[in-house]
């Protein structure tokens, strides 16, 4: 590609590279650290712009096809169109997040920018579409009343989306997220090899982990009970936010054929539980049945 080509590209198909510039920004603000408001702005635009006016501009690369005003407005009614039906179909196969938003976007609107480019690279000069960045207000009078009503729509439509995605970002931007993590792990300090028979008179080892994520301290008392029997309270401690503690457990338990269910809970001063209820099933080995 000489010179002269490369200088066309840039200058007669900026709007291509303007539409892959978003995308790009987007997957900057991805791997590094995001930047709330322009995080949100460029996902704002990927979701209810981009698509469509991809789209459009690959099946009508010609200025006789579609007028500035009706592109627009259907690239903002085709986006979130295309958005949704593309997360629809990759939520079957994947977690729809971000990074796969972002990469839904991107292997749909690169290719259609690429056709774009060529169908309009096959179309003389003086018939290619090219976006106009002014809008002659002074004209207004002359406009029918179809670009009007289109016009007024299209604004309409704007100002809703970005009071309503601010409403969002400030409302949202600022809650974190208030829970505790409450889970067993085997001996091993993994998630299995849970003690499933023990020889008798052996404890059962479990390990119990808790992570206070409630933002504030925390007292937490833990209890196990086995089948119906009253519950044993095990100790409490107290974590800071943030803070995790696990340490290993061990439950007598009874002389008795078969296994036995053993469940483990958290609460605090007060009594009230604060994470669901966990459970094992263990029995002893060699007893008669």
């Amino acid at each position: 590609m000489n010179t002269a080509n490369l200088r066309r590209i840039l200058t007669t198909d900026y709007d291509l590279w303007i539409i892959l510039g978003i995308l790009a920004g987007e997957g900057l603000l991805i791997l590094l650290a995001p930047i709330p408001i322009l995080d949100f702005s460029l996902i704002l635009l990927s979701l209810f712009f981009v698509p469509g006016y991809a789209f459009l501009t690959a099946v009508f690369p010609g200025q006789g096809s579609l007028g500035q005003v009706q592109r627009l407005t259907a690239s903002l009614g085709l986006s979130p169109l295309i958005a949704g039906a593309l997360m629809l179909i990759a939520s079957f196969a994947w977690q729809v997040n971000q990074v796969t938003i972002f990469l839904l976007l991107l292997f749909w609107t690169a290719p259609l920018c690429i056709i774009a480019w060529k169908r309009r690279a096959s179309l003389p000069p003086e018939t290619r579409y090219l976006p106009k960045w002014r809008i002659p207000f002074p004209t207004w009078s002359n406009k029918s009343r179809l670009d009007k009503w289109l016009l007024a729509s299209q604004a309409a439509v704007l100002v809703i989306m970005l009071l309503v995605g601010g409403r969002l970002l400030w409302l949202t931007s600022n809650i974190q997220p208030q829970f505790t993590e409450f889970y067993l792990l085997g001996s091993q300090g993994k998630a299995g090899n849970y003690p499933d028979l023990v020889p008798p008179g052996s404890p059962a080892g479990i390990i119990v982990g808790i992570v206070n994520q409630l933002g504030e301290p925390q007292e937490y008392h833990i209890y196990y009970q086995i089948n119906q029997d009253p519950a044993v309270k095990i100790t409490q401690i107290t974590l800071q936010p943030g803070e995790r503690w696990e340490t290993p457990i061990s439950v007598e338990l009874p002389n008795v054929i078969g296994k036995q269910k053993i469940t483990l809970f958290l609460s605090d001063a007060q009594g009230n539980r604060l994470a669901d209820s966990l459970h094992v099933w263990s029995g002893q080995t060699g007893l008669a049945r």
